[in-house]
């Protein structure tokens, strides 16, 4: 299933979340999120948002397997490849898990 090509999107959170909002993004943006994986189309004109903020760092650690991508001590954060400042998305993609040390150091 494909999106329909229209300026806005609708952004539904799964039910799991518990969250009860409805939010509207830009369709390069919605097209950005299901690439990336942060979400997935639930019909032409709607997508839904796979992750909250929590469980994707949660997640995110996971699947790095709590260890710091830069330098392999264990990781207790997470943080951006590219940030949402510079065009980036909130995905598992786009974050890596990172030590405080390292995280630091980034910014």
């Amino acid at each position: 299933m494909e999106l329909f090509k229209q300026e806005w999107v609708t952004v539904k959170p799964i039910k799991a979340l518990g969250v009860k909002y409805l939010n509207k993004v830009p369709y390069k943006k919605a097209i950005k999120m299901v690439d990336e994986g942060s979400a997935v189309i639930a019909n032409p004109y709607t997508i839904y948002k796979l992750f909250d903020r929590r469980s994707l760092r949660r997640y995110v650690r996971k699947i790095d397997k709590n260890t710091c991508v830069y330098c392999g001590n264990k990781g207790e954060s997470t943080d951006y490849i590219v940030p949402p400042s510079d065009g980036g998305i909130r995905s598992p993609k786009n974050m890596c898990c990172v030590c405080m040390s390292c995280k630091k150091s980034t910014t």
